[in-house]
């Protein structure tokens, strides 16, 4: 399982590379919060008053987080297959 550094660095970048987004003026600041279940590209549409660079970095960083946490979850589901199969677990 991943350890906590690993949880924090994917919120990080991701914050990051839309503040950046944001100063550098490729998409507009967010005016309005969308509730959370909001579809990805959808959420970020509607939140910047209809801004269609948004939704391109919105799935960047869903992408981008994904890169960042995708060996854990892989390790992970080894772990998993390990104790599936009987064996101990090292990892």
């Amino acid at each position: 399982m991943a350890n906590l550094g690993d949880i924090f660095v994917a919120p990080m970048v991701t914050a990051s590379v839309a503040y950046w987004a944001v100063e550098l003026q490729f998409m507009q600041p967010v005016i309005a919060m969308m509730p959370w279940p909001t579809p990805i590209g959808a959420g970020a549409f509607i939140s910047t008053g209809g801004d269609y660079m948004s939704i391109v970095i919105s799935i960047l960083c869903a992408i981008i987080a994904f890169l960042i946490w995708f060996p854990f979850i892989k390790m992970y589901d080894q772990k998993l297959l390990a104790q599936e199969a009987g064996e101990d677990a090292l990892i």
